[in-house]
């Protein structure tokens, strides 16, 4: 069974699904994170299903064959950028928000992996016991890595460069091993 009975519980179950198994193809690719989807996406969620459905219609209805067709088309347009606008400032409201990304340094594979067999292993935590022996197991390992991770990277510090898009330019910003840094 997949989706909740509970017609209510149903919304946030799927966005907080759905945070949690792109949360390391994001953190990957775009080095952050936005907790502030999981509330953004119980409206966009159903804006996206009405968004579509005027968009389709407009495409559907033919134009040129008559007014009321016309006026229909123009209707179902009209209805799909307000939806998409509507979305688009959701979108905003969340990007913008106090925390609304948070940083992540790109996880190592098998992190990444650690993390979808957790996720697998929680969806059959009542019915399979290894299921939630392999969950605990690779919750707890993961959990070791994120604790010592900082601090073997305070008792073994790297160069890092980091380069920062500022806008209207670019900046690098150089950190040594022994402490110094240098912006260019």
């Amino acid at each position: 069974k997949i989706l909740p009975d509970n017609p209510l519980t149903a919304p946030v179950t799927i966005s907080l699904a759905a945070f949690i198994f792109t949360l390391p193809i994001l953190i990957h690719f775009f080095h952050q994170a936005n907790p502030w989807t999981l509330l953004a996406n119980l409206p966009s969620c159903s804006l996206m299903s009405l968004f579509f459905g005027a968009a389709l219609s407009s495409a559907l209805v033919p134009r040129d064959y008559s007014a009321i067709t016309n006026i229909l088309s123009d209707l179902f347009v009209s209805a799909s950028q307000l939806l998409y606008n509507a979305m688009a400032k959701i979108a905003k409201i969340a990007s913008e928000a106090p925390s609304g990304t948070a940083s992540w340094e790109a996880w190592p594979i098998w992190i990444a992996i650690l993390w979808y067999l957790t996720f697998i292993s929680f969806s059959y935590w009542g019915r399979l016991r290894t299921a939630r022996v392999l969950g605990l197991l690779s919750t707890s390992i993961m959990l070791s890595y994120w604790a010592f991770t900082p601090i073997w990277n305070r008792l073994n510090p790297e160069l890092t460069v980091d380069v920062i898009d500022i806008g209207q330019g670019d900046a690098i910003l150089i950190k040594t091993p022994n402490g110094r840094t240098l912006l260019v």
